[in-house]
């Protein structure tokens, strides 16, 4: 009886054995499993911060872009501005030293005729 007994205990602590090494090497597959998706996970994480501070850094340098065209622009306009004044002073010098000339030249001595010719 206590032969059979043992038996029997050996024959359950050999089951238990098997039944504990098989747990425990689902666990090892399941840890595994695990850290690889966690792995995997991070991986999607980092490749989508770099997507993201990628796309934003291309929205900033077209930003920059803009901003730089937008100052060259405005600079530009100053010049052509600057080149329009001076174009005008020399026209308004021009209409005066023109107009000097002819008042001489007719000698005007009307003065609402010489009055009308400086208002054109």
């Amino acid at each position: 009886d206590i032969l059979e007994h043992l038996e029997t205990s050996k024959v359950n602590y050999e089951k238990y054995k098997r039944k504990r090494k098989q747990i425990a090497e689902e666990l090892k597959f399941m840890n595994n499993y695990h850290e690889e998706q966690n792995r995997e996970l991070k991986k999607l994480i980092q490749q989508e911060d770099e997507y993201k501070k990628s796309q934003l850094m291309q929205k900033i340098n077209y930003h920059n872009m803009k901003i730089e065209d937008l100052r060259k622009r405005r600079e530009d306009f100053a010049k052509l501005k600057q080149q329009m004044r001076k174009y005008e002073a020399f026209k308004k010098h021009t209409v005066k030293a023109e107009l000097s000339k002819a008042i001489l030249r007719f000698k005007v001595k009307d003065s609402v005729t010489y009055l009308s010719l400086i208002h054109i």
